[in-house]
Protein backbone atom coordinates (compact mmCIF):
# COMPACT_ATOMS: atom_id res chain seq x y z
CA UNK A 1 0.00 0.00 0.00
CA UNK A 2 1.53 3.45 -1.05
CA UNK A 3 1.93 6.26 1.28
CA UNK A 4 -0.99 8.35 -0.02
CA UNK A 5 -2.87 5.59 0.51
CA UNK A 6 -1.90 4.95 4.17
CA UNK A 7 -2.30 7.96 4.69
CA UNK A 8 -5.88 8.36 3.90
CA UNK A 9 -6.05 4.83 5.96
CA UNK A 10 -5.00 6.98 8.95
CA UNK A 11 -6.87 9.41 8.73
CA UNK A 12 -9.93 7.60 8.78
CA UNK A 13 -8.87 6.06 11.95
CA UNK A 14 -8.13 9.24 13.19
CA UNK A 15 -11.53 10.81 11.83
CA UNK A 16 -13.06 12.71 15.29
CA UNK A 17 -15.89 11.02 16.17
CA UNK A 18 -18.97 12.63 17.61
CA UNK A 19 -18.32 13.79 21.81
CA UNK A 20 -14.64 13.09 21.09
CA UNK A 21 -11.46 14.82 21.04
CA UNK A 22 -8.41 14.62 18.27
CA UNK A 23 -6.49 13.54 21.06
CA UNK A 24 -8.97 10.88 21.83
CA UNK A 25 -9.73 9.47 18.54
CA UNK A 26 -5.60 8.54 18.24
CA UNK A 27 -4.27 5.59 19.37
CA UNK A 28 -5.25 5.41 23.03
CA UNK A 29 -5.14 8.44 23.23
CA UNK A 30 -2.34 9.18 25.72
CA UNK A 31 0.40 11.24 24.37
CA UNK A 32 2.62 9.43 27.56
CA UNK A 33 2.34 6.39 25.48
CA UNK A 34 5.18 5.98 22.83
CA UNK A 35 2.78 4.29 20.17
CA UNK A 36 0.96 7.16 20.25
CA UNK A 37 3.51 9.18 18.87
CA UNK A 38 4.74 5.96 16.80
CA UNK A 39 1.28 6.92 14.65
CA UNK A 40 2.63 10.55 14.01
CA UNK A 41 6.11 9.78 13.12
CA UNK A 42 4.45 6.92 10.85
CA UNK A 43 2.37 10.01 8.98
CA UNK A 44 5.43 11.93 8.31
CA UNK A 45 7.29 9.33 7.10
CA UNK A 46 4.22 8.86 4.22
CA UNK A 47 3.86 12.81 3.96
CA UNK A 48 7.71 12.92 3.26
CA UNK A 49 7.55 10.00 0.70
CA UNK A 50 4.18 12.02 -0.75
CA UNK A 51 5.91 15.20 -1.04
CA UNK A 52 9.04 12.78 -3.02
CA UNK A 53 6.32 11.12 -5.33
CA UNK A 54 4.69 14.39 -6.33
CA UNK A 55 8.38 15.80 -7.04
CA UNK A 56 9.07 12.70 -9.39
CA UNK A 57 5.56 12.94 -11.04
CA UNK A 58 6.15 16.63 -11.57
CA UNK A 59 10.05 16.30 -12.79
CA UNK A 60 8.41 13.38 -14.90
CA UNK A 61 6.28 16.46 -16.84
CA UNK A 62 2.78 15.16 -14.98
CA UNK A 63 0.97 18.03 -13.62
CA UNK A 64 1.09 18.01 -9.91
CA UNK A 65 -0.77 21.34 -9.20
CA UNK A 66 -3.93 19.81 -7.75
CA UNK A 67 -1.62 17.75 -5.27
CA UNK A 68 0.66 20.53 -4.00
CA UNK A 69 -2.30 22.65 -3.36
CA UNK A 70 -3.18 19.99 -0.72
CA UNK A 71 -0.14 19.37 0.79
CA UNK A 72 -0.75 22.07 3.78
CA UNK A 73 -4.57 20.54 4.27
CA UNK A 74 -2.69 16.91 5.06
CA UNK A 75 -0.42 18.39 7.34
CA UNK A 76 -3.52 20.50 8.68
CA UNK A 77 -4.97 17.15 9.32
CA UNK A 78 -2.23 15.09 10.59
CA UNK A 79 -1.39 17.82 13.30
CA UNK A 80 -5.04 18.76 13.96
CA UNK A 81 -4.33 22.58 13.20
CA UNK A 82 -8.66 23.10 12.40
CA UNK A 83 -9.50 20.93 15.37
CA UNK A 84 -9.47 21.47 19.13
CA UNK A 85 -6.68 19.23 19.83
CA UNK A 86 -8.00 18.27 23.69
CA UNK A 87 -11.39 19.55 22.97
CA UNK A 88 -14.92 18.31 21.70
CA UNK A 89 -15.66 18.90 18.02
CA UNK A 90 -17.34 18.73 14.90
CA UNK A 91 -15.08 19.94 12.83
CA UNK A 92 -13.77 17.46 10.00
CA UNK A 93 -10.35 16.85 10.91
CA UNK A 94 -9.63 16.90 6.81
CA UNK A 95 -11.64 18.55 4.19
CA UNK A 96 -13.62 16.18 2.03
CA UNK A 97 -12.05 17.84 -1.27
CA UNK A 98 -8.62 17.37 0.46
CA UNK A 99 -9.39 13.47 1.23
CA UNK A 100 -10.37 13.31 -2.53
CA UNK A 101 -7.01 14.20 -4.01
CA UNK A 102 -5.19 12.53 -1.59
CA UNK A 103 -7.17 9.18 -2.87
CA UNK A 104 -6.70 10.44 -6.49
CA UNK A 105 -2.73 10.47 -5.41
CA UNK A 106 -2.98 7.07 -4.51
CA UNK A 107 -4.49 5.91 -7.32
CA UNK A 108 -2.00 7.28 -9.31
CA UNK A 109 1.04 6.10 -7.28
CA UNK A 110 -0.67 2.79 -8.39
CA UNK A 111 -0.40 3.52 -11.91
CA UNK A 112 3.45 4.61 -11.65
CA UNK A 113 4.20 1.54 -9.68
CA UNK A 114 5.48 4.20 -7.25
CA UNK A 115 5.58 1.60 -4.36
CA UNK A 116 8.67 -0.89 -4.09
CA UNK A 117 7.42 -4.83 -4.00
CA UNK A 118 10.17 -6.94 -2.65
CA UNK A 119 7.99 -10.60 -2.51
CA UNK A 120 10.16 -13.19 -2.93
CA UNK A 121 13.31 -11.19 -2.21
CA UNK A 122 12.54 -10.27 0.94
CA UNK A 123 14.26 -13.20 2.43
CA UNK A 124 17.13 -12.78 0.43
CA UNK A 125 17.52 -9.30 1.95
CA UNK A 126 16.80 -10.41 5.22
CA UNK A 127 20.43 -12.93 4.62
CA UNK A 128 22.25 -10.30 2.89
CA UNK A 129 21.67 -7.82 6.10
CA UNK A 130 22.87 -10.82 8.19
CA UNK A 131 26.30 -10.78 6.09
CA UNK A 132 26.79 -7.28 6.58
CA UNK A 133 26.23 -6.95 10.46
CA UNK A 134 28.90 -10.19 10.52
CA UNK A 135 30.91 -7.85 8.48
CA UNK A 136 30.98 -5.15 10.57
CA UNK A 137 31.17 -6.18 13.89
CA UNK A 138 34.13 -8.41 12.65
CA UNK A 139 35.94 -5.46 11.24
CA UNK A 140 37.87 -4.29 14.68
CA UNK A 141 39.54 -1.05 11.67
CA UNK A 142 36.04 0.40 12.22
CA UNK A 143 36.13 3.36 14.45
CA UNK A 144 33.20 2.56 16.98
CA UNK A 145 30.81 5.95 15.57
CA UNK A 146 30.55 4.08 12.31
CA UNK A 147 29.99 0.68 13.93
CA UNK A 148 27.38 2.14 15.61
CA UNK A 149 25.76 3.84 12.58
CA UNK A 150 26.20 0.97 10.83
CA UNK A 151 24.74 -1.21 12.81
CA UNK A 152 21.67 0.94 13.16
CA UNK A 153 21.22 1.12 9.94
CA UNK A 154 20.89 -2.73 9.62
CA UNK A 155 18.27 -2.36 12.67
CA UNK A 156 15.89 0.01 10.85
CA UNK A 157 16.21 -1.67 7.46
CA UNK A 158 15.35 -5.24 9.35
CA UNK A 159 12.26 -3.17 11.15
CA UNK A 160 11.05 -1.67 7.97
CA UNK A 161 11.39 -4.96 6.14
CA UNK A 162 9.44 -6.89 9.42
CA UNK A 163 6.61 -4.55 9.13
CA UNK A 164 5.98 -3.91 5.28
CA UNK A 165 2.33 -4.71 5.79
CA UNK A 166 2.29 -1.86 8.59
CA UNK A 167 4.75 1.01 7.39
CA UNK A 168 4.76 0.56 3.41
CA UNK A 169 7.43 -0.33 0.81
CA UNK A 170 9.13 3.13 0.97
CA UNK A 171 10.49 3.07 4.17
CA UNK A 172 12.14 -0.33 3.77
CA UNK A 173 13.70 0.97 0.12
CA UNK A 174 14.76 4.29 2.09
CA UNK A 175 16.61 2.56 5.03
CA UNK A 176 18.09 -0.06 2.37
CA UNK A 177 19.41 1.97 0.35
CA UNK A 178 20.74 4.28 2.95
CA UNK A 179 22.36 1.42 4.27
CA UNK A 180 23.99 0.30 0.57
CA UNK A 181 25.30 3.79 0.49
CA UNK A 182 27.13 3.99 3.84
CA UNK A 183 28.20 0.34 2.93
CA UNK A 184 29.53 1.33 -0.29
CA UNK A 185 30.85 4.35 1.74
CA UNK A 186 32.90 2.34 4.41
CA UNK A 187 34.54 0.44 1.27
CA UNK A 188 36.10 3.52 0.53
CA UNK A 189 37.78 4.36 2.92
CA UNK A 190 38.72 0.78 4.04
CA UNK A 191 42.48 -0.04 4.87
CA UNK A 192 43.19 -3.38 2.83
CA UNK A 193 42.22 -4.08 -0.74
CA UNK A 194 40.17 -7.40 0.94
CA UNK A 195 38.25 -5.08 3.26
CA UNK A 196 36.91 -2.97 0.16
CA UNK A 197 36.20 -6.01 -1.59
CA UNK A 198 33.74 -7.44 1.43
CA UNK A 199 31.98 -4.31 1.64
CA UNK A 200 31.62 -3.90 -1.85
CA UNK A 201 30.31 -6.97 -2.30
CA UNK A 202 28.00 -7.42 0.63
CA UNK A 203 26.41 -3.60 -0.43
CA UNK A 204 26.01 -5.22 -3.84
CA UNK A 205 24.16 -8.37 -2.48
CA UNK A 206 22.01 -5.97 -1.28
CA UNK A 207 21.51 -4.01 -4.20
CA UNK A 208 20.71 -7.08 -5.52
CA UNK A 209 18.68 -8.59 -3.31
CA UNK A 210 16.25 -5.22 -2.57
CA UNK A 211 15.40 -5.03 -6.15
CA UNK A 212 17.70 -2.04 -6.69
CA UNK A 213 19.25 -2.49 -10.28
CA UNK A 214 20.38 0.90 -11.29
CA UNK A 215 21.81 1.42 -7.16
CA UNK A 216 23.63 -2.39 -8.22
CA UNK A 217 25.06 -1.16 -11.23
CA UNK A 218 26.26 2.05 -9.94
CA UNK A 219 27.93 -0.06 -6.62
CA UNK A 220 29.74 -2.35 -8.96
CA UNK A 221 30.69 0.50 -10.97
CA UNK A 222 32.38 2.40 -8.38
CA UNK A 223 33.91 -0.41 -7.29
CA UNK A 224 35.81 -1.03 -10.24
CA UNK A 225 36.87 2.74 -9.73
CA UNK A 226 37.77 3.13 -6.17
CA UNK A 227 40.43 0.06 -7.44
CA UNK A 228 41.80 2.16 -10.14
CA UNK A 229 42.47 4.68 -7.56
CA UNK A 230 44.41 2.32 -4.95
CA UNK A 231 46.53 1.00 -7.66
Amino acid sequence: MNSARSLLALFGQWEIQPNRSAQSSRSDGDPANPNFWAEHRKALDWMADIESAINALGESGTDVSVYRKKIPAWYQGLFATNTSWTSTTNTPLVDEAALDVLQLLASTLDLVEWEPTFGEDQANVFEALIHAEELIRADETLPASTRRYLLQLIQEARFTLANLTEVGGAPARAASMELIGALTTAATTAETSSKQKAYFRVAVELARTAGATAVTKAVEAGADWIHSLTQ
